[in-house]
């Protein structure tokens, strides 16, 4: 399909704002999964597969979980969503994503304690551009291939290079 001159520059403009989305996730999902950040990268109609832990459908139902999930979950995140390869289709609205995942978390345990993780993994993504003229996600599946604690646990950061041992 040959494109024209302003179908190739949105293919471009399209192309940053699903980057967008995808940074947008891990921006909501560190700031203890903050609906208002969330919500507006998910369609109405979205699937979230997360593998073995559940497949939420709907996005606000996405979000309510992804939210409510860091009173049980993982209470503490720092997400890396990396080298992104996005192919926008012929449509010019849909795109499929992958992108890899690394994650430092922390997790409650049942002494009132938390637990360090280490995550590892990637996305598989389907984005769509809406009628608002928004890329969101339609569908976004998880792969988790690592997922392992880490004794040490997290530090504080130093106030200043003085502390560092």
């Amino acid at each position: 399909m040959q494109l024209s001159f302003e179908q190739r520059i949105t293919r471009l403009e399209d192309y940053e704002a699903i980057k967008v989305i995808i940074a947008t996730f891990s921006r909501g999902a560190d700031a203890g999964c903050d609906p208002t950040i969330l919500r507006p990268i998910f369609c109405d109609d979205a699937i979230f597969d997360i593998g073995q832990f559940g497949v939420l459908e709907g996005g606000d139902h996405i979000v309510n979980e992804m939210h409510n999930n860091t009173d049980i979950g993982f209470n503490w995140t720092l997400h890396y969503l990396i080298s992104p390869v996005i192919e926008i289709q012929d449509d010019l609205n849909t795109a499929q994503c992958f992108y890899y995942l690394w994650e430092t978390a922390t997790h409650p345990t049942k002494q009132g304690k938390e637990d360090s993780y280490w995550i590892g993994g990637w996305y598989d993504a389907t984005a769509v551009k809406e009628k608002d003229g928004k890329w969101r996600f339609k569908h976004l599946k998880l792969t988790v291939k690592l997922m392992s604690t880490y004794a040490e646990g997290w530090k504080p950061v130093p106030g200043s290079f003085d502390e560092l041992g």
